[in-house]
C-alpha cells in the first residue's frame, strides 16, 4: 500500500512539477528557497486532494454496490414468490454507472507501456474489432482497463458469460476490417487467385491469467 501511494505521489508530482514551478517563479521571482517551498506545499495539497477524491469515490461506489445488491436480493425474492409459472415481466437490475477518465500524457503512456509490458499490448487497426475474454475473480467488484488511440473513435461493449468450466487464460480475438480484407483479397487474387474470408483473417492470442491485456 505504501509503495502504491509513493507511485501515485510521484506521478502526480511529475504531472504538476512544471506548472507549479512556473507559478512559484511568478510569486517569488528572486527567491529560489521560497519557490521550492511553495512547489512542495502545492504538491502536498494536490496529493491530499487526490486522496480525498479517491476516498469519496470508494464510499460512493460501496454505497452503490449495497443498493445494487439490495435490489438484486429484492428481485430474487419477488421471483420466488411469483413462482416459475408467473407471467409477470422481469425487471432489470440496476447497474452501477461506469467511470471514465483521460490522461493528457498520451505519448508518454504509450512509450511506458510498450517499454515495460510489450507482450501485454495489442494493436487494433482502423475499423477492426477485438474481443477480449478475461476470467473474473470471485471477490472482484470492478473492471479496469487502459487504452491509447491515435485520432480514432473507439466503441466498447461489455458482457458476461457464465460457464461451468470457466477458462483460466485471457484470450484476444481480432477480426480485421472489411476494407483491409478487400485489400488482402486483391493481393491474394493477383498472386494466387485465392480469397480470404473474415474467419481466416481473424487471429487469436492467449495470455496467462493475471496478465493485463486491456492496454
Amino acid at each position: 500500500m505504501l509503495m502504491y501511494r509513493a507511485k501515485v505521489r510521484a506521478a502526480l508530482d511529475q504531472q504538476t512539477q512544471l506548472l507549479y514551478e512556473q507559478y512559484a517563479q511568478e510569486q517569488h521571482p528572486d527567491n529560489a528557497e521560497q519557490q521550492k517551498s511553495l512547489v512542495a506545499d502545492m504538491q502536498e495539497q494536490n496529493f491530499a486532494r487526490y486522496l480525498s477524491e479517491v476516498h469519496q469515490y470508494q464510499v460512493l461506489h460501496q454505497q452503490q454496490q449495497l443498493e445494487q445488491l439490495a435490489a438484486i436480493n429484492g428481485a430474487s425474492c419477488g421471483d420466488e414468490q411469483a413462482g416459475p409459472e408467473s407471467n409477470q415481466e422481469l425487471t432489470a437490475c440496476p447497474l452501477i454507472p461506469a467511470t471514465i477518465w483521460t490522461k493528457k500524457e498520451l505519448s508518454e503512456f504509450k512509450k511506458e507501456i510498450l517499454r515495460s509490458q510489450p507482450k501485454c499490448c495489442i494493436k487494433i487497426s482502423s475499423l477492426s474489432t477485438a474481443t477480449i475474454r478475461v476470467p473474473t475473480h470471485p471477490d472482484a467488484s470492478a473492471i479496469y482497463w487502459e487504452f491509447a488511440t491515435d485520432n480514432y473513435d473507439l466503441g466498447f461493449g461489455l458482457y458476461f458469460e457464465w460457464n461451468l468450466d470457466p477458462p483460466s487464460t485471457i484470450s484476444v480475438t481480432i477480426s480485421e476490417s472489411s476494407d483491409e480484407e478487400d485489400e488482402e483479397d486483391e493481393e491474394g487474387q493477383e498472386g494466387s487467385g485465392s480469397t480470404v474470408n473474415e474467419e481466416e483473417t481473424g487471429h487469436k492470442r492467449s495470455y496467462p491469467r493475471g496478465v493485463d491485456s486491456g492496454k
